[in-house]
């Protein structure tokens, strides 16, 4: 799934520490749906320099929505 900005904008995320710009038109990717265990995901954003900021799973906990950041934080936006 993609959403796409209807004008440009700069879009502040709290618990990501981010401020991101985004041109009108511009599209961001905003789902993947995959089964993963969560090792598997933090091995998956360890690898690629991420980490585990925050983590919400269903009671069942079939299901999750995972907030990533950088390993190395960086400076308040």
């Amino acid at each position: 799934m993609h959403l796409e900005s209807l004008r440009e904008q700069y879009v502040r995320i709290p618990a990501a520490k981010l401020l991101v710009h985004f041109a009108r038109g511009e599209t961001i990717h905003t789902e993947n749906s995959y089964k993963f265990t969560q090792d598997a995901i933090r091995a998956l954003l360890d690898d690629a320099g991420f980490r585990i900021e925050q983590m919400w799973k269903d009671p069942l906990e079939w299901y999750a929505l995972t907030l990533a950041g950088p390993a190395e934080p960086q400076a308040n936006l």
